[in-house]
């Protein structure tokens, strides 16, 4: 197993998250140019578990077509707000066993 070095990456804040400090979606431009390891490590330190770029959301758009949908397992809801379409979530890692996971991964 290789542990990776804890990097500063504080100023993806102000690449990822809005005014509110929500995260966006960004062009796959943007997200290329930060260092996979950035993204792990921020994903992780705040519980983020895809970056959903510009495209992707236009290509979801060209899919749902108008239709009715559902955003099913949504998270902080970054995909399904930018849809504009119904959000929902267990928050499971709000159980007291899912924390002790967090705690333990650090």
């Amino acid at each position: 197993m290789i542990i990776a070095q804890r990097q500063n990456v504080a100023y993806l804040d102000k690449i990822l998250l809005d005014n509110r400090g929500v995260l966006k979606v960004v062009g796959n431009s943007a997200l290329s140019q930060i260092p996979k390891e950035h993204l792990m490590q921020g994903g992780n330190e705040q519980g983020v578990y895809t970056f959903p770029t510009t495209e992707l959301i236009e290509w979801l758009r060209t899919q749902i077509a108008g239709r009715k949908c559902i955003e099913i397992c949504a998270g902080f809801g970054t995909i399904g707000r930018a849809l504009g379409v119904t959000l929902t979530d267990s928050y499971m890692q709000m159980t007291p066993e899912m924390a002790m996971v967090y705690k333990m991964a650090g």
